[in-house]
């Protein structure tokens, strides 16, 4: 099996920090999000602000890049000891392990964002009196139950994608389901046939996400343990993988602004009523390409590897899940009222924007440390024992 890639770690931390930045910004500063979700009727603060908000500037900050990036690392990092050993054994042992890898810490997570809320440290009702944005609202307007908390960690969020405590877990549902159906096309396929393999996997998840973009990303996981294909191809030819880190790039960074009016004239399947129509999302498609190139130019470009495999990065990668499972509830508890700390102590407006971003990232870190430490590492030590525990109860073959 291969050593742990400290380029992907690095990769998804960066990709991690991101999405954090994404829901920070776009909470306390609306108009961010003017481009990445085609809000054009939006006003700008300043020339400033709008610049800002285009590529190249905001790839900084498009979350949805960022996901899509973490499905196409799943799909490449799940499969890689099934590839270098061609022991179908792992893909058992890796599915019987996803669900309580994924969803332990999840869980745990979902009830902190409870706890958070519980307490009234949460206050997005009246957030916008101060400048947050127009829909923070949205979040954490009802109460919600204990028992409803338990269901949304354990049951809610991973099947069925279902999420009011902590929003981001929308991508679980993609993240375990996808992986499983990986696990299964290539117990099936992996040594025979690229092309069935992708093609029971695309039945499968048109099945499981039908006419959603959701589709899209559930493609990215599988393309992701393509990759092993092609990446001793790609370090052969450098041209190649600076193509595809140049192309990436430019599709991670797609949004709704006339930078990228050439690339929406580019017609796009649609697959409905069997999947999706692409051209009702072309961020999701661009920015799902993106994705799956980038990975690909980092897996091919030793130059690259080097850089995102800095000892920082890594450690980004390392916290990478606990930061994603706690951002939510720290950003709409402690980034909101930072800011509002900072705006009522006389500070101007960017400043106290500065200062409150400043004050949530490091929170943020040291949580997800933390929460690294106590509860995702022991999740994936525990998803370990139930496999060699499930392995050990089995019966043998006669």
């Amino acid at each position: 099996m291969k050593d742990k890639n400290l380029a992907l770690e690095g990769l998804r931390g960066i990709a991690c920090v991101n999405v954090v930045l994404a829901h920070f910004l776009f909470s306390t500063l609306g108009y961010m999000a003017r481009y990445q979700y085609d809000m054009r009727d939006v006003p700008m603060a300043s020339w400033f602000t709008d610049l800002v908000a285009h590529a190249p500037f905001s790839l900084a900050f498009n979350g949805n890049s960022a996901v899509c990036i973490f499905f196409v690392l799943s799909g490449y990092v799940l499969t890689a000891k099934f590839v270098a050993t061609g022991d179908v054994a792992a893909l058992r042992s890796a599915a019987v392990r996803r669900y309580v890898r994924l969803v332990t810490p999840a869980f745990i997570a979902v009830i902190f964002a409870w706890i958070v809320f519980r307490a009234g440290f949460i206050h997005t009702q009246t957030a916008p009196q101060w400048g947050a944005a127009g829909w923070v609202p949205m979040y954490y307007k009802d109460p919600v139950s204990f028992g409803a908390a338990v269901f949304e960690g354990a049951i809610a969020a991973p099947f069925f994608g279902q999420v009011s405590l902590n929003n981001p877990l929308w991508t679980m549902r993609i993240e375990l389901m996808g992986s499983l159906l990986l696990f299964a096309v290539h117990a099936l396929f992996g040594g025979r046939s690229r092309v069935l393999l992708v093609l029971w996997f695309a039945a499968f998840a048109a099945l499981l996400m039908p006419q959603s973009i959701y589709f899209i990303y559930m493609l990215a996981i599988v393309a992701g343990s393509l990759l092993h294909d092609v990446e001793a191809w790609l370090r052969r030819h450098p041209a190649a993988t600076i193509a595809c880190i140049v192309l990436g790039l430019i599709g991670c960074s797609y949004e709704y602004s006339s930078t990228y009016a050439w690339l929406n004239r580019v017609p796009l399947p649609n697959m409905l009523p069997f999947a999706v129509d692409l051209n009702t999302d072309t961020r999701g498609f661009w920015n799902t390409v993106g994705a799956v190139l980038l990975v690909a130019g980092v897996l091919g470009s030793p130059a690259t590897s080097r850089f995102l495999g800095w000892a920082p990065f890594a450690w980004l990668g390392r916290i990478s899940f606990s930061l994603y499972l706690l951002h939510w509830p720290l950003n709409f508890s402690l980034g909101l009222n930072g800011t509002k700390f900072f705006l009522d102590r006389g500070l101007p407006h960017n400043a106290a924007l500065m200062a409150g971003l400043a004050v949530f990232l490091v929170v943020c870190f040291l949580a997800a440390e933390i929460f690294q430490r106590l509860v995702d590492g022991p999740s994936i030590r525990l998803a370990r024992y139930v496999d060699s525990w499930m392995a050990r109860s089995s019966p043998k073959a006669a």
